[in-house]
């Protein structure tokens, strides 16, 4: 287990509220602000219009972002930020852009306001950008300061597609089962340790109560209780549990693997989905499965159907080091026994009504 645990547990200012980007020239300027590089996406942007504030003492450049976070993204927007002179990026996005937007704000020492603009991933939380070459996951930096700012205007989330925030409650469960794994095998919990453990819990139980209700109001346009709450779950319970889990995430080893072995355009939390039931079969916790699979089957989370060639998809998982953490001694084909006991297990369940 990893001993040299580094915490930091969010953002320097954190808001959700409406209204929340009405007071961001005010806030820049109190900062000593003068220039503030915009890094975007062309339907983030669109989306937020209407949520912006105009600025008039704050010199702005919009820079769309052109490719997925990678370290030629990186450096090209880094290059704009300079030559603008910007003191300043702010990010707004979902979470490749974010990503960037740190990335850029590391590498060029100045601070990054993060706008998201989808609830899919807790990226806006984290002090880390997922690089990827080619379409393909590649790496994770680990940034040495977190965001000054996170701001999250939620009526901008209330008009993006539902599939990210399905996407980002299954990451979210995902935390948890996988925290709750480490946790079982660590020897000397910290504070820290059991503060996030507890907090991925609280998370795992709320997505539970609200998750469901969350989509329909989003799929409604409601901006509800339950939604803010779900909202919030992602970005931050998913966030503070990462600062222990960062180290071992096997979701994210079983969605770069599933995402070889699927023909289906799956997003990282559909993928997660599958994580949590190969993670649960590895385990033999057959009752956890049944638990959740209601769940799963109501907010049409995938759980097993689209899964192609079980063998090179077991290869990769008994490969990987990252996994080895929770299973040592882990073999191919009992990656394989355990993928097809899943299954099958799941195919004897299918009857069970959805409730």
């Amino acid at each position: 287990m990893q001993k040299n645990l580094e915490v930091r547990s969010g953002p320097n200012y954190y808001e959700c509220q409406k209204d929340v980007l009405s007071s961001l020239e005010e806030r820049l300027i109190t900062l000593n602000y003068k220039k503030a590089l915009w890094i975007h996406g062309k339907k983030s942007l669109e989306a937020a219009q209407p949520f912006l504030p105009q600025f008039h003492y704050i010199q702005s450049l919009f820079v769309p972002y052109e490719e997925k976070c990678s370290l030629k993204e990186r450096d090209r927007l880094a290059s704009k930020a300079k030559e603008f002179r910007a003191d300043v990026i702010i990010s707004l996005g979902g979470g490749s852009v974010l990503d960037l937007g740190k990335a850029v704000a590391n590498m060029v020492d100045c601070e990054v306001i993060l706008i998201p603009t989808l609830a899919s991933t807790c990226s806006a939380w984290t002090p880390k950008s997922l690089m990827y070459k080619d379409g393909q996951f590649h790496s994770a930096l680990s940034h040495p300061k977190q965001a000054l700012m996170v701001l999250i205007e939620p009526r901008i989330i209330l008009h993006s597609p539902v599939a990210y925030l399905r996407s980002g409650i299954s990451n979210t469960l995902a935390k948890w089962y996988e925290l709750d794994a480490l946790m079982a095998k660590e020897e000397n919990k910290t504070f820290a340790m059991e503060l996030a453990h507890q907090i991925a819990h609280n998370s795992h139980t709320l997505l539970l109560a609200h998750g469901k209700q969350a989509l329909i109001d989003l799929a409604t346009v409601k901006l509800s209780a339950s939604l803010l709450k779900t909202i919030e779950i992602i970005i931050m319970g998913g966030g503070i549990a990462s600062s222990f889990n960062s180290q071992h995430e096997t979701a994210t080893l079983f969605q770069n693997s599933i995402s070889l072995n699927s023909s289906s355009p799956l997003l990282l939390g559909e993928k997660a989905a599958y994580g949590i039931f190969i993670q649960l079969a590895l385990e033999e916790n057959w009752d956890e499965i049944d638990r959740i699979l209601p769940f799963y089957r109501q907010i049409k989370l995938p759980y097993g159907e689209n899964i192609e060639t079980v063998e090179k998809l077991a290869s990769f998982i008994a490969q990987d080091k990252r996994v080895h953490v929770l299973f040592p001694s882990l073999t191919q084909q009992e990656v394989a026994d355990s993928i097809q006991a899943l299954l099958h297990h799941i195919q004897q369940n299918e009857r069970v009504p959805v409730l």
